[in-house]
């Protein structure tokens, strides 16, 4: 679920190396009339060195605005010559802004539930959930250029703990029957699982991967964002489950009703983040751009092989 915020890490390096005329991320050459610059593994495995020694793991919670990638980090922590320049940037750049502070309320969700046994026959409950961002721990930054629905693009991908504590619900249950004695006693029972509403969820399965997807738009390089987040399971936590039991429903049904699925927590998830980092491909872009040589206009970016690995092209003449 999930950083989307990492790719600002990525934007960051990107814009200080290339300002400072620094080419430790990229090797250029001419062939004829055109330019080609490389950026090779070197900024990846720089962003691969710093996350896993100075920020691992990056915690975004509600409300976060920006971030530190370097702390209290030195380059006595850091392992590769491109991971010790990259943390003196970061440290020259300070923490990164996001587009939009983190959201602490994901969405709120209700179901009305009905068809029970004798002699609550006629009952219904108004079952209600609004879903909070607790935090999302990101772990184990890996970074690579790679082609994405056929665009050159910087990857990145960053795990999770199996079992992790991402979202919280506040849960009211309200019945209503015609019978005021089954309407406390089945009111009582429901209060008695829920006492403080609330509800610590744990999702399993999760997996980011952001792309920053580039490409040329009037002789210039041009980005766009595509976050997507994988939820391979809900841990159902025993509240929900004896809530379940005491409505005779399954454990599946009541946590469709709270939107404590699969398919509604990721797709609530990849746009908070999309909108936090609305303005970062834009930022990639122009960073990138001033790779390009003075008065020279993009023709073309692309995915090549070098050493063995992938590599950004950038073609201008």
């Amino acid at each position: 679920m999930v950083k989307p915020t990492t790719v600002a890490l990525f934007v960051a390096v990107t814009a200080a190396a290339l300002t400072t005329g620094c080419s430790s991320f990229y090797s250029r050459s001419t062939s004829g009339t055109t330019t080609r610059t490389d950026f090779d593994t070197r900024m990846p495995l720089a962003l691969e060195d710093v996350f896993s020694h100075c920020t691992n793991p990056l915690t975004l919670s509600p409300g976060t605005s920006r971030v530190d990638f370097v702390g209290s980090c030195t380059a006595a922590d850091t392992t590769t010559a491109g991971g010790d320049l990259l943390l003196g940037l970061l440290g020259a750049a300070g923490p990164i802004p996001l587009s939009t502070p983190i959201d602490g309320t994901l969405f709120s969700a209700s179901d009305t539930v009905s068809g029970f046994p004798w002699p609550m026959q006629n009952c219904e409950v108004d079952l209600s959930a609004t879903v909070d961002l607790s935090s999302l721990k990101l772990y184990n930054l890996d970074a690579e250029w790679r082609a994405h629905s056929s665009k050159p693009s910087m990857h990145i991908d960053f795990d999770f703990q199996s079992h992790a504590h991402v979202v919280d619900a506040t849960i009211d249950a309200n019945v209503r029957c015609p019978s005021a004695i089954n309407d406390s006693v089945l009111q009582a029972a429901l209060d008695a699982i829920i006492p403080n509403h609330a509800v610590q969820i744990d999702l399993t399965g999760l997996d980011l991967d952001l792309d920053v997807m580039l490409a040329v738009s009037g002789g210039r390089i041009s980005g766009t964002l595509d976050t997507q987040v994988a939820i391979g399971g809900v841990d159902i936590h025993s509240t929900i489950t004896d809530i379940a039991n005491l409505l005779g429903l399954s454990d599946n049904a009541i946590m469709g009703a709270f939107g404590l699925d699969v398919s509604t927590l990721g797709s609530t998830v990849e746009p908070m983040l999309n909108d936090a980092l609305a303005s970062l491909p834009s930022q990639v872009a122009s960073y990138l751009q001033m790779g390009v040589p003075a008065g020279q206009s993009v023709t073309a970016v692309s995915i090549v092989t070098s050493g063995g690995a992938n590599a950004l092209r950038i073609s201008s003449h």
